[in-house]
């Protein structure tokens, strides 16, 4: 899974005119709990940030601090996508410039140094122009995320992906080979509990070879599903095939919501709701539909190309060294 955590500069989203404004989840404190709480559920977790929206330098690398931090605590963040704004027609940022070649690449260099050698940082290839890809990799990238042969990027459809073949030439050049990978990440796609749940790891295993990168040429293939046996002990997971398909569509948010997500008392106390007819619901939901969010629609997921520069795999190299 993944969330781009886009700034902590608070000061873009709650003015108008902020590139931000109007979009209350693009809220900082908003965006670094959901990053928190993915690590907290042990999620394989890929997110990033979009320079030159704004943000000056302090801000650019307390986001990277940010990051960093959460990946130490929880061990979930995968990748880290440092992502160059490129400005659109019809939007209202049409006419702020993009960020600068070299701003950007010494951006993607510090990002390196804060982050440190065990975290992957990804750019786009379909954002920086082709004779400039090797520049990116100087400076510190080793993955450069999806790139599919057969989909537009849904984002920036104005922006074609380069052809497999010229982004692995490009690589090479860098003295970098350019395997596919999946969308979990070799370490997590080898590694045991708790990062992928039991029932779904046979089906990553078959896509995935010994060093946790994709089996070249390997087609995926439906595989049967295996529900546990009802003697079998919790593997200290939630039961998907119970807590999603018939426990979890009774409710629309988790069972700790009110501890992790704050004071819903004094929310309701703010904006004159009942907090005593409230508290007697047995879900502990609000009546006013204001203060409830409907329950989140089921995402659906692809597998596209993904490739990473490296010489071996896309763990670091012994030493800890890149």
């Amino acid at each position: 899974m993944g969330m781009m955590l886009e700034t902590t500069a608070t000061r873009l989203w709650p003015k108008k005119g902020g590139p931000h404004y109007g979009s209350p989840d693009k809220d900082p404190a908003v965006r670094l709990r959901v990053i928190e709480d993915a690590g907290r559920s042990t999620v394989p977790f890929t997110t990033g940030v979009p320079f030159g929206i704004g943000e000056n330098y302090a801000e650019r690398i307390e986001a990277m601090f940010a990051l960093r931090a959460s990946a130490r605590r929880q061990g979930h963040i995968q990748e880290v996508i440092v992502q160059n704004f490129r400005a659109k027609a019809a939007t209202a940022m049409r006419l702020v410039g993009d960020l600068e070649t070299q701003q950007y690449v010494a951006t993607v260099a510090v990002t390196r140094l804060v982050l440190g050698p065990k975290l992957r940082v990804q750019a786009p290839p379909n954002l920086t122009d082709a004779a400039e890809l090797s520049l990116l990799i100087r400076a510190g990238i080793d993955d450069w995320g999806g790139v599919s042969p057969l989909t537009p990027d849904r984002v920036n459809p104005e922006r074609p992906w380069p052809q497999i073949e010229e982004l692995a030439r490009l690589t090479a050049d860098a003295e970098f080979i350019l395997p596919e990978r999946l969308t979990a990440h070799p370490h997590y796609a080898r590694a045991e509990q708790p990062w992928i749940d039991p029932r779904v790891l046979p089906h990553v295993r078959a896509l995935a070879a010994e060093d946790g990168l994709a089996i070249e040429g390997r087609r995926p293939v439906g595989l049967p599903w295996q529900e546990p046996d009802p003697e079998w002990a919790s593997s200290g997971r939630v039961n998907l095939h119970t807590e999603i398909d018939t426990v979890g569509r009774d409710s629309d948010r988790r069972s700790d919501f009110d501890d992790v997500y704050g004071d819903w008392a004094e929310l309701r106390a703010q904006v004159g709701g009942d907090a005593s007819r409230d508290a007697a619901r047995p879900d502990h939901r609000p009546a006013d539909p204001a203060l409830r969010r409907p329950a989140p629609r089921p995402r659906s997921s692809t597998m596209r190309f993904a490739g990473c520069p490296q010489r071996a795999s896309c763990l670091p190299p012994p030493g800890g060294r890149l």
